[in-house]
């Protein structure tokens, strides 16, 4: 088998951990808590940055977007309450876009740690490129994952207003 095969293997792995999960799991509701009010507007969101994580080749650019997003403030009819990537949610009135940047630029480190432990020597140059690697392969599992539950939790919400 392929150092490349092998390298997929232990990602997937460490991508369908109980711990991964919860985290991706945690983020889809944050962000349904965020963007609930413009369904349609922020569904593109999710999928802007699922191809952008799809299809970018270096993590920074993954952060950007986020960073494009959180920057992006909205007032609702003149009132000054944040909504969408800057809207406080959950029991602790978390930032979608601060915690997923956050767990992309070091809430991952565990994760990248145990796909490089042994398999990786992270000292070459070749090591660090193979890092980031890992570091981008996880990032679009999380993301995928995180999607997932948003469209799955969103497609519950427009049952029930069915209903």
């Amino acid at each position: 088998m392929t150092k490349r095969m092998k390298l997929i293997i232990r990602v997937n792995e460490q991508a369908g951990s109980e711990e991964f999960y919860k985290k991706s799991q945690h983020l889809g509701l944050l962000a349904v808590q965020c963007f609930r009010e413009e369904q349609e507007r922020h569904r593109s969101q999710m999928t802007g940055l699922e191809n952008i994580a799809e299809t970018t080749l270096k993590v920074t650019d993954v952060l950007d977007y986020i960073k494009k997003q959180t920057a992006h403030q909205r007032e609702k009819q003149g009132q000054r309450e944040q909504q969408g990537w800057k809207k406080k949610v959950g029991a602790n009135g978390e930032l979608f876009g601060q915690v997923l940047k956050e767990d992309i630029e070091t809430g991952l480190d565990s994760f990248i740690n145990k796909v490089c432990e042994n398999f990786i020597n992270s000292t070459t140059d070749e090591g660090k490129q193979e890092r980031q690697e890992v570091h981008l392969l996880l990032i679009r599992q999380l993301i995928r994952q995180l999607v997932v539950r948003y469209e799955y939790e969103m497609s519950l919400i427009e049952e029930k207003a069915k209903r």
